[in-house]
């Protein structure tokens, strides 16, 4: 199973086909859509520290050592309704893992998506350009071993636009859990591959067409990531929501 932080909740609604369309003005370059990985300074952007720090103010969550991959559940915390709930309320209440999400995604990963769209003829380098990004991010658990796992699926069920792209950033050592994202090259292409996402390098694609998914955690470690999703003005609706969608 992954326990995460926030959830997609959608029901169903006899007009959703028909739901109004995000008001957007251009669409996300094709460029955009393509996967990349970002490399970073971890020293630099201690995400990983902040959240084991804030994983210990989580009571169904303990820990055997220092490490993220040395997290574990309380053996009862799967039935437990609250546990979701709990990260949720962790991840809002604790400032300087925010802080720090706020400064990695506004120096790293906005700078990463202007310079591609620059470097396409979209904008200007040095033009003014909003971005829209998810906060608070989604924080992930997935212990180990188990057969739980994350079926195939695209965002865009859970009322994700295409003018989003996705960050997926990884918060344990990929060599000890052997779990990472899998990704489709391109919408209905089926030809899903693993992101090499790992310490210091966060996955970038284009989430809200293209499936994706997480196996199961086989390995006795637990898995934790962050994931996010940044908007590009005038390919992005800041305003439109799917209708169905609680949250």
């Amino acid at each position: 199973m992954v326990v995460r932080s926030s959830l997609h909740r959608t029901k169903y609604s006899r007009g959703r086909p028909n739901a109004k369309k995000p008001d957007v003005q251009r669409e996300l370059p094709p460029e955009l859509r393509t996967q990349q990985l970002l490399t970073f300074d971890q020293d630099d952007y201690n995400l990983r520290g902040r959240v084991c720090e804030l994983l210990r103010t989580v009571p169904s969550v303990g820990a055997t050592g220092d490490r993220l991959e040395d997290f574990a559940m309380a053996p009862d915390a799967w039935a437990s309704k609250d546990l979701q709930c709990q990260l949720t309320e962790a991840v809002l209440a604790d400032d300087a893992f925010l802080g720090e999400y706020d400064r990695f995604v506004r120096e790293v990963c906005a700078v990463h998506v202007k310079k591609r769209l620059a470097a396409c003829g979209f904008c200007d380098l040095g033009a003014p350009l909003t971005f829209y990004y998810q906060r608070p991010p989604t924080l992930r658990l997935q212990p180990g071993p188990s057969e739980r796992h994350v079926a195939r699926h695209d965002d865009a069920r859970y009322g994700h636009q295409c003018g989003e792209v996705n960050f997926w950033l990884p918060l344990t050592a990929l060599a000890e859990t052997r779990t990472t994202l899998w990704v489709e090259s391109a919408p209905g292409a089926d030809d899903f591959k693993p992101l090499e996402a790992d310490l210091g390098r966060c996955g970038v694609f284009h989430g809200t067409l293209c499936r994706h998914y997480v196996p199961p955690n086989a390995s006795s470690k637990t898995r934790v990531s962050l994931d996010f999703r940044i908007g590009v003005e005038g390919c992005f609706d800041p305003r439109w929501v799917l209708r169905g969608t609680l949250d």
